[in-house]
């Protein structure tokens, strides 16, 4: 008799046993549930995050733009085709169109990373699309140093060619 008390006992033990490892399972797939969404979570924010910061770059330089008359009369003339003969103004033209080349190349491979998507890189880039659109835009393009990832990438989406 004491014998089948201990084998009940026992078998009892067994089931209790398996029902929390079953529950210890579903809690862990529970956890591993939750951990999943808040990774892609934490993904969106870092994409938002990384779009908002280079709307915010593109808003800075066109607020200097707009506030400063001179600047964006030289902008206006270097994207015009006018030709710029006063070497700081030049220089302003340069450094414009470079930050424009700078910030399309960020953008670029932020895509590439993944942390922004295709749409939102096409928005960040219509100011170089209007750099290279004049001929002193082409001009830079042909001798500043780029990345050939970034390269490739406007000679086939917006040039249209292949590389």
């Amino acid at each position: 008799m004491n014998n089948d008390l201990l084998k009940k006992w026992a078998l009892l033990a067994e089931i209790i046993g398996g029902i929390a490892i079953v529950l210890s399972l579903l809690f862990v797939g529970f956890q591993i549930r939750q951990e999943a969404e808040q990774t892609r979570l934490n993904t969106r924010a870092v994409e938002a995050s990384a779009y908002q910061d280079l709307i915010g770059q593109m808003n800075t330089i066109n607020l200097a733009l707009f506030t400063d008359d001179e600047s964006m009369a030289v902008v206006i003339d270097a994207l015009s085709s006018e030709k710029i003969v006063d070497p700081i103004q030049l220089a302003q033209a340069a450094r414009f169109v470079g930050y424009v080349f700078r910030h399309s190349e960020m953008s670029h491979l932020q895509y590439e990373k993944g942390l922004i998507t295709h749409e939102q890189l096409y928005s960040v880039l219509g100011p170089l699309n209007t750099v290279l659109e004049s001929d002193y835009g082409m001009q830079q393009w042909q001798t500043d140093r780029l990345s050939s990832s970034f390269r490739d990438y406007v000679n086939e989406n917006i040039f249209g060619t292949n590389p």
